[in-house]
């Protein structure tokens, strides 16, 4: 998931290169929550949480994104494809 969000928001951002933590070179920040992340009952899934920007160790700025994406067909590979989809989303909503 850290990854694949990692590689949605650098194919949004000319500005930004996102990378994980342990391979930053900038003082420069966006810390990603996710609080849900998961399938739900009714053959959707959902993705929940905030950003938060900062720089030199003080908050910038931030937002709240949730997303809920249909899911295709039923089991484990459907919910993955789904959650997939919703990373996208998630992307396009923190970088519009």
């Amino acid at each position: 998931m850290r990854n694949q969000l990692a590689n949605e928001l650098n194919r949004r951002s000319s500005n930004w290169r996102f990378v994980p933590p342990e391979l930053k070179a900038s003082d420069a920040e966006l810390t990603v929550y996710v609080e849900n992340f998961n399938g739900r009952y009714d053959s959707h899934t959902q993705i929940d949480g905030y950003t938060v920007w900062s720089s030199n160790g003080k908050t910038m700025a931030g937002r709240n994104f949730s997303t809920t994406t249909p899911q295709q067909g039923d089991g484990y590979e459907a919910m993955v494809d789904s959650l997939s989809a919703g990373l996208q989303q998630v992307a396009a909503e923190i970088l519009p």
